[in-house]
Parts: C-alpha cells; structure tokens; sequence
C-alpha cells in the first residue's frame, strides 16, 4: 500500500535532502563499506509506542461533596448557649436581682449604703448578664474540622494539578557496536517525542476531577472567611480524640462533620491508578535505511575531526558478512508516580483511636474468656498495652544492644565513644521515667479523686440513711458496711501514698548515682587538665630557653651598634673641640691685633672695630652652639631608637648621654670663655668711656 502524500515543508525539505543525496550513498567507496561494516556488528533496535494513563480516585471528592451541605448548615444555625457573667454595678443600673445577689450582698455588708428599720438600700450589687456564646465543643470542632479541610484539599488539588496529565511517547532507540580496522566504534541513536494521547477523553476526566477539586476549594476558602470562622477566631481548637457529645451523636448535621473527621483521619493518601500500554511500531526498508545513512553521516562528521586517525579510516579491511538487527519488544518504563503518595500524617488521629480501643476490647473479651474474674482479665489485658509501649521505646531507642555481646566484639569503639553513647542512653531512659512517673501520678491522683469522692458519698449515704424509713438494726449494717468501705479507701490512699514515697526514693538514689558519676567523670577531667598544665610547663621551659639565647644574640648585636655611636660620638665631640679650639686662637690674634693697631687708629673707628670683632665672636660662638646643638639632637634621636628596641637598657643610656650632656655644657659654657668674654666688654666699655670724655 502506497504511503499518503502529505505537501507540508517538512516533506519537502527530506525528500529534497534524501534525493539530492541518495546517488551520493549509492556510490560513494566510504559510505558503502561503512554500511557494510555497521550490518556486519552488534545491533538493537526499539521501536515502540508507549502510553502511560493516570486515573485519580474520586471517592474522596464525592465524600466531601456529600458532607459539605452539613457544614453549611451548621455554619448558618450554628448551635449556641448561654454565657452567664457576674458583675457587681451600681444599684440604679442593675435590671435583674435573684437570690445569688441576696446572699453575695449578706456577704459583702460594705456593699450596703443605709438600713431604715427592715428596709435595706445597697449601693451596688451583684447582676447575672446572659449572653449568647457560640464557642461551644460542637462548633468548634467543626472549626477545627474546616481548617483540616482547607489543608486537605489544597495538597491534592497541587498534587493533581502537578501530576495530573496523561502522554503518550514515541521511542525510537538504535545501537549499533562493530569492528572497522583496528578499532570498534558503538553508535546510540536515541529519540523520544512526548505528546498528548490519542484518546482526548483521558486527560478530559483528569481535569473535571481538577476542577471538581478547585471547586471544592473554593467552598472551603469560602468557609475559611465566613462570619462563624470569625467568631471562633479566638477559640481554642478542638484535637483527637473526639468528645461524643450528644449533639454530636444525635444531631444528623453534627453527625456527619464527626463521619468526616474520621474520614479525614483514616484518607491521609492520594489514590489513582495508572495504566502503562505499549505498542510496537513497524520500521520498513526505507525507513531503516534512512537510519543506517544518518549513521553514516554522523560518524563520518566526528571521524573527519579526528586528525591523527584520519588516514586509518581510508583503508578498509576485509569486512564480515553482515548480521541481522536484534528487535528489542520489552521496554522497561518506569511511571513517574508508581505508588499512592501520601499528603498527610497524622501520628494520633481519632481513626487510629478508634482501631486501638478495637483492639484493647478484643484483648479483653479473650482474657475474660480465658481468665477466673474481671479484675485478673483487665489486669492482662492492661499489663499487654503497657508491654507493647516498653517494647516500643526498647526497638526505637535500640537499649537491647548494651547487651549484645557479639556486637560489642565486633565493634571497635573507643572508650570516649562507648561512655557517651551510654550517658545518651542514661538521659533518654531517665526522660521515659520521668514520663511514666508523670504519668503514674496522675493515675494516682485520679484514684484518690475517686476515693475521696466515695467516702462523700457514702458519708451522704449515711446521713441520708439516719434520715430514711429503714429500720435501727438494717441501718446499723449499711452503716458499718460504708464505715469498713470507707476505711478500705483511706487505708489504699495511705498505700498509694506509700508508694509516691517510694518512688521519690528511688529519684533519689538515681540522682546520687548520678552525682557519683559526674564526681567520677570530674575527677578524669581534672588529671588530664594536670597532665596538659605539666606539659604546657616543659613546653615553655624549652621555649623559654630559646627566647634566652635568642635575646643575648641581640644584645650584643645592640652593644656593638652602642660602641659605634659611642665612637662616632667621641669623634664628633674632638671635632667640635677643634673647631673651638681654633675659633679661640683666632680671637686671640684678632685682639692681639686690636692692642697693636690701638695707637695708629681713630680712637672711634677702633672702637667701631672692637664692636664688630665682638659681633663677630659672638655670631661665630652661636654658631658653633647651634651646630653643637643640632649635633646634640641627632645623637638624641639615635640613642632614642636604640632605647625602643631595648627598654631594658634605658637605664644606662639615659646615665650614659647624661653624663656626656653635662660635659659638653661645660665645655660650651666654660668659666674661661665666660671670663674672656667678661673682660671684652670691660674694655670695651673703658676705651668708649674714653673716647666720649676727649670728644666733650
């Protein structure tokens, strides 16, 4: 049967391709004996149609969908009661007065304002308002029924809106692994086209149930905000297990909100089914070759870019003969979602409440059957749930491997390991009877609640029987059979109280062991706390040692770069002293002069010469001041740098450079400089005083 011609661009490009380069793969060399070399290897082919369909169960959504009118019903005539509320107001604005006020007013006399005879005028008084409330037991566990089912469907809805669609996939796989020369070369074709199924209906009904959820979310958002969710705003919410009221058990309405809890409690899955078809597809001649000429091209396309193996594929061996394609029929297909996925967990939930108390009635009605009393059947039975609680926190917290003998031989664990895996175990067994003590003590304390609550009734009894038509010696008899009653029930309070007793003796011997512990783990501490603080001492000794050494290498490294300044400054000073020195000798012949030419010479030229020589003896003597002075702070400045990196030596430094200080100060200001410098200006001051008497 001839194909159907279909004028569309892509039948135009691959014929006009397939055409163009059909003579080419006729004839080519290398396309010929690449064929025969892939038919002549190792080849699969998988052709197959696969079509994976998702079926959602609706069950839960036409549940809901049934319940929701009850709900509704609710939230419009929700059932109410009276709120009554006390408060003592002014007697001009109290509207109701009852026998409750009388005697809280016979209670309270500051209350009253004045008594005239038997007349009595309160100032204020206790009034009862009544109010309606509607946070009663049954709207708010219908409350808390709405906020579960907002949680509820808003996960499926995402969960279906996610995973919902159904496809279709169309597979073409080719592999093809042969020998060519001295290499072999493996080709993977692989092609997935993943589209919508043929049968539209499918999909159709995933969406209506798509929709049927948005719908219902929609009603439950409307819930959510409506004015009865507003006024249990404030109220607690209402957790498992559920009260049996008698609204709840006789009101239909009630009734199915409390179906529905526990159809919420035992659905915490997402139910659907999938359905995997698979179908294999015919692959003709043309076809097939069209796949063998598209392996041609993509090999040659990587083998032309390999150019040091270029030439090893010009040359073609001698080829064996071609083999036959190996069909592959079974695909594995793995479906995206394989199992019901679970959206809630609920640990303790009201359907698992009511399954446990099925089974603690059956476990009773057998011991019953089994045993000689009551008592003795629900003493098993009660001893068995306790068992299968301890047997719960034995496998969850794994205690049965402390004496697992081979286990401890196949383990290597350190002793540091094994000690604090045992103090893990001592605090989560500590924890389990801490709760078990809680919990016993809230059993006793609810049986002493009940005796006391016996021996008021029987004392009522008595009193009631003093009062009653029975005869002395009948009354007598109750009388005595209440009084041994009674006595029993002090006398097993006394017992319980015995035992509390006990129980707060064995906390504490468990907390002196404890303690015996911690002294023994302290002790531990303590030594290997000695250990570190020895060998942190040897550590700084050795430490200690090298830091020695290493400051007596610079400090004589210091003390030689001392005994240089010291010896620049030594030289220094001589020059100075030089320059001083020579500086005299030179005023000494300058006044030598001034005594030879004193007779030649204008007496007020002279002295006018005697000034000037002074000027000059006095800016050379600044001079050298200064110079001495600069050469002063250097030296300063060094000895300063010197100082910092040893403070230990500032001491002799500082004695060192003080006592040249004052050397040098001598030197500058020496008391025969002064001297001469004295009696300049003495002479001076008579040859002017002469000079002014001859001009007058």
């Amino acid at each position: 049967m001839e194909k159907k011609r279909i004028e569309d661009t892509l039948t135009s490009f691959y014929e006009e391709y397939r055409d163009e380069n059909a003579e080419l793969f006729e004839k080519d060399i290398f396309a010929q004996s690449m064929l025969k070399a892939i038919k002549s290897g190792d080849k699969e082919l998988i052709h197959k149609n696969v079509k994976e369909t998702k079926v959602f169960d609706e069950k839960w959504i036409e549940t809901l969908e049934s319940y929701f009118p009850s709900i509704d019903l609710i939230m419009r005539n929700p059932k109410s009661g009276l709120k009554y509320e006390d408060e003592v107001v002014a007697i001009e604005k109290a509207r109701k007065v009852d026998a409750k006020s009388i005697r809280h007013l016979s209670a309270n006399t500051h209350l009253i304002k004045e008594v005239k005879g038997e007349d009595i005028r309160p100032k204020k008084i206790l009034t009862t308002y009544s109010e309606i409330d509607y946070q009663t037991y049954e709207n708010r566990m219908v409350a808390s029924l709405i906020d579960r089912l907002f949680y509820f469907v808003r996960s499926r809805y995402e969960v279906i809106k996610e995973f919902g669609d159904s496809y279709q996939n169309k597979t073409l796989s080719f592999k093809a692994d042969f020998p060519l020369n001295e290499v072999r070369l493996s080709f993977d074709l692989k092609l997935n086209i993943k589209e919508e199924p043929e049968d539209a209906s499918i999909n159709k009904y995933n969406h209506e149930i798509l929709e049927r959820v948005k719908r219902l979310e929609i009603l439950v958002s409307g819930f959510k905000r409506s004015k009865f969710m507003e006024a249990l705003k404030s109220a607690p919410k209402v957790r498992t297990p559920i009260m049996k009221t008698t609204a709840i058990m006789q009101n239909p309405n009630y009734k199915n909100c409390y179906m529905l809890w526990l159809f919420l409690d035992r659905y915490n899955t997402l139910a659907f089914e999938t359905v995997i078809e698979e179908k294999d597809m015919s692959l003709d001649g043309e076809y097939l070759e069209s796949v063998y000429n598209n392996m041609i091209v993509g090999l040659s396309s990587i083998l032309y870019y390999q150019e040091q193996r270029r030439q090893e594929f010009n040359i073609f061996d001698k080829i064996k003969k071609a083999k036959s394609i190996k069909v592959i029929k079974d695909l594995d297909v793995n479906p995206f979602l394989e199992e019901d996925i679970d959206i809630e967990d609920y640990s303790v939930n009201q359907f698992y409440l009511e399954q446990s108390r099925k089974l603690f009635e059956q476990a009773l009605e057998y011991h019953e059957s089994t045993s000689s009393t009551h008592e003795v059947a629900l003493r098993k039975a009660l001893r068995e749930t306790l068992e299968f609680s301890n047997a719960l926190y034995e496998d969850f917290f794994e205690f049965q491997k402390e004496d697992d003998i081979f286990r401890r031989l196949v383990d290597s664990l350190t002793p540091e390991e094994e000690l604090t895996q045992l103090r893990e175990m001592a605090k989560v067994a500590k924890i389990i009877r801490e709760v078990k003590e809680v919990d016993y003590r809230k059993s006793v304390a609810f049986e002493r609640r009940l005796l006391n609550r016996i021996a008021k009734l029987d004392q009522h009894f008595i009193n009631h029987s003093k009062r009653g038509i029975l005869s002395f010696v009948e009354m007598q008899k109750e009388e005595m059979t209440l009084k041994n009653e009674k006595e029993r029930s002090l006398r097993e309070a006394e017992l319980l109280s015995e035992e509390i007793k006990k129980t707060q003796e064995t906390n504490i011997e468990l907390a002196r062991l404890a303690k015996s512990v911690d002294r023994q783990f302290k002790k531990i501490e303590r030594d290997h706390k000695r250990n570190l603080r020895r060998a942190l001492r040897e550590l700084e000794r050795e430490l200690r040692q090298v830091h020695q050494t290493k400051v007596k290498e610079i400090e004589e490294k210091h003390q030689i770069v001392i005994d240089n300044i010291e010896k620049e400054r030594r030289e220094r000073i001589e020059a100075l002293t030089a320059k001083f020195v020579l500086a005299k000798e030179r005023l000494a012949a300058e006044e030598a002069i001034k005594l030879k030419t004193k007779k030649e010479i204008d007496e007020q030229i002279y002295a006018q010469e005697i000034e000037t020589l002074e000027l000059k003896s006095l800016e050379e003597q600044e001079r050298l001041k200064k110079e001495y002075v600069i050469t002063e702070k250097e030296l300063k400045k060094e000895t300063k740098e010197l100082t910092r990196k040893r403070k230990s030596e500032d001491s002799i430094a500082v004695k060192f450079i003080g006592s040249k200080k004052v050397d040098i100060t001598l030197f500058g200001s020496s008391p025969k400089i002064a001297e001469l410098l004295s009696k300049k200006k003495k002479k001076g001051s008579t040859l002017l005083r002469v000079i002014k008497k001859k001009k007058f």
